[in-house]
């Protein structure tokens, strides 16, 4: 300290300015600029924040009317079932009171499989509340085919095939599950 009190007040003075310029020097370099390099980067963070949230703002948005669109065709398809349902229900109770039998379709069958050669060896309904006949027998690969198309073809006669199984034991051997659908 006491050699600046030997320095003339001009020197004081140049002395106290240095001090005051290395003061502000320091201040900018380990003061300033790490502040100016964290705000410019948290200006950039909020902008992209700012962009992301614009961004999923229009997902959401463009999410929530592709579910209300989704919604209104699945009230309308729910809709359209329900009015099925009714027509079925009013042509089942159609069906019941003009005394359809359920298996007047089985001599169609049993002449589809004789047309077609082939050799019935179980015929059983296998459930009669649904109207199914379950056939097994043998053939050649052509005339079971032969058999499964013409059942196909008893449509207007409101019969479905519902499983087919077909397998290679002694000779090719095949499983039929027919339904009268108007049961």
């Amino acid at each position: 300290m006491s050699r600046f009190t030997n320095l003339k007040p001009r020197e004081r003075l140049l002395a106290f300015v240095c001090a005051v310029l290395v003061f502000l020097l320091c201040a900018h370099i380990f003061l300033i600029e790490p502040l100016e390099q964290t705000h410019s980067h948290i200006s950039t963070l909020l902008a992209q924040l700012q962009e992301d949230n614009a961004l999923h703002e229009s997902n959401y948005t463009q999410a929530l009317h592709t579910t209300n669109t989704l919604q209104s065709q699945q009230t309308q398809v729910l809709t359209n079932l329900i009015q099925a349902n009714a027509s079925l229900h009013s042509m089942l109770h159609e069906i019941y009171t003009n005394g359809y039998n359920a298996f007047e379709s089985l001599d169609s069958i049993l002449t589809l499989s004789q047309d077609s050669r082939l050799t019935l060896t179980d015929i059983k309904i296998a459930n009669e509340k649904l109207g199914i006949i379950s056939l097994k027998g043998s053939g050649t690969f052509e005339d079971i085919a032969q058999f499964i198309y013409n059942i196909e073809m008893l449509q207007r006669q409101y019969v479905s095939l519902d499983f087919v199984h077909i397998a290679l034991e002694n000779a090719l051997e095949f499983e039929l599950l027919v339904q009268d659908m108007r049961i």
